[in-house]
């Protein structure tokens, strides 16, 4: 507004060109002025840099652009979510902790017994795995986050594990498979077992330690 055109012009005439700061006032958020040149349109974000705290309230940055609505400090959030039970997993973000269901879960029985593990009281799930330690099997519980229900234990656990036979020689991968109607699974000593547990009694009444060679008799 401080260049003009003189006298009196017509409707719709363009208006002067003028070579002056813009200077308008911005957004009560930001206080620096507009420092490009007089134009018509609106004005460009502000690009001035200043210190401004991460978008989870972690820390103060610095150097970040005014205009700049948010900016992630990079350290992870750490914000309770919804159930109550877990806490947002995303790096420094602005905003709700919205968390996509990225972790492959079984589905929660609508007929379950009862655990340790009591229920929440908002009965909200975050969208996470559960997690939470299986009172028949101590495995953690792959169902989506449940807080208004208990941990389902009618499903068959299907955690990786290793089974052994009762002297341990005999190992074998399996599925934990434990649930309220199964019980574990288990390997059943054989010959060679007895074999090698009546070995290792001849070498305890010998003293003998388990890497000496048996065929050797000493002077």
């Amino acid at each position: 507004g401080k260049t003009r055109t003189p006298g009196s012009v017509r409707c719709g005439t363009a208006p002067p060109n003028c070579r002056l700061p813009c200077s308008r006032p911005r957004p009560p958020v930001c206080p620096h002025p507009c420092r490009y040149l007089c134009h018509t349109d609106e004005c460009p974000p502000c690009a001035v840099l200043i210190n401004k705290m991460c978008a989870g309230g972690h820390k103060e940055l610095r150097n970040i652009m005014c205009s700049s609505r948010s900016a992630s400090c990079g350290v992870t959030c750490n914000l309770p979510l919804s159930c109550g039970q877990h806490k947002c997993n995303r790096p420094c973000h602005g905003g709700s902790c919205l968390v996509p269901t990225t972790v492959p879960a079984v589905p929660t029985s609508s007929t379950s017994s009862s655990s340790s593990n009591g229920p929440n009281a908002n009965g909200k799930g975050c969208g996470r795995r559960c997690d939470l330690a299986r009172i028949d099997c101590g495995h953690p519980c792959k169902a989506l986050c449940h807080p208004d229900k208990f941990c389902p234990t009618l499903e068959p656990c299907n955690e990786k594990i290793t089974i052994h036979c009762p002297c341990g020689r005999k190992t074998s991968p399996s599925v934990c498979s434990v649930s309220t109607a199964s019980t574990k699974a288990a390997l059943v000593c054989d010959d060679q077992c007895e074999i090698a547990q009546r070995n290792s009694r001849f070498r305890e009444a010998l003293q003998l330690d388990n890497k000496t060679n048996t065929n050797v008799i000493p002077y």
